[in-house]
């Protein structure tokens, strides 16, 4: 609602912790039953504040296995090495800063920086 009817698509808001202080980190397993799709993900983030300023820096890390036909009861009429699913991994990395200059005057920086790979045979 904030952002009226043209956002049909939905709308991601990305607020960072600005005055974060300290570390802090997390990590995630999961795995299909079925077979094929193992994912991995963990990340570390850690920040420093001051009177007036402070940064925090992120790193993200993400890796998920494909899922072939042959893992699917479903898709038996498809080659076995069909993909159904890409191989993916991603690393990201996000920085942000800023420092009250006086009088007002505010200096604020916020880096992202993203890279994925994913591979699919079939």
């Amino acid at each position: 609602a904030l952002y009226g009817s043209d956002a049909v698509a939905g709308v991601v808001n990305v607020i960072l912790r600005r005055d974060f202080d300290g570390v802090g980190t997390s990590g995630q397993f999961g795995a299909s039953s079925d077979g094929g799709y193992v994912r991995v993900q963990a990340d570390i983030v850690g920040g420093r504040k001051w009177n007036g300023g402070g940064f925090l820096l992120a790193y993200d890390f993400t890796r998920s296995s494909d899922i072939e036909a042959r893992q699917r009861s479903y898709t038996a009429s498809l080659l076995p090495d069909t993909s159904l699913f890409p191989s993916q991994n991603r690393h990201a990395v996000t920085f942000s800063g800023h420092q009250d200059l006086g009088g007002g005057v505010f200096a604020k920086i916020d880096a992202l920086y993203s890279f994925r790979k994913s591979r699919a045979a079939g």
